[in-house]
């Protein structure tokens, strides 16, 4: 099971349904399906920017140091085509 999750999170398998879920401002929520392809080529995308952005971080910074702005530069969430 946590291996098929990780594969999802690196986009590498297709989940079976998804939902992008957001408060409707009146104490609910709404909840919209996204195409799964779509959702793995964005999971795919943000994976593989985290990766690069580790590895400069790491490979310019040093084991422990932050970069000159003071943050880790995480990235950002990723974008569900329709």
């Amino acid at each position: 099971m946590i291996a098929a999750k990780e594969r999802i999170a690196r986009g590498t398998a297709t989940p079976a349904n998804v939902w992008e879920v957001r408060a409707d401002g009146k104490g609910g929520f709404t909840r919209r399906a996204i195409n799964p392809k779509s959702f793995r080529r964005a999971q795919k995308t943000a994976w593989d920017k985290s990766i690069a952005a580790t590895q400069e971080y790491f490979g310019r910074c040093g084991s422990n140091a932050l970069p000159k702005d003071g943050r880790a530069g995480a990235a950002a969430p990723p974008k569900y085509g329709r």
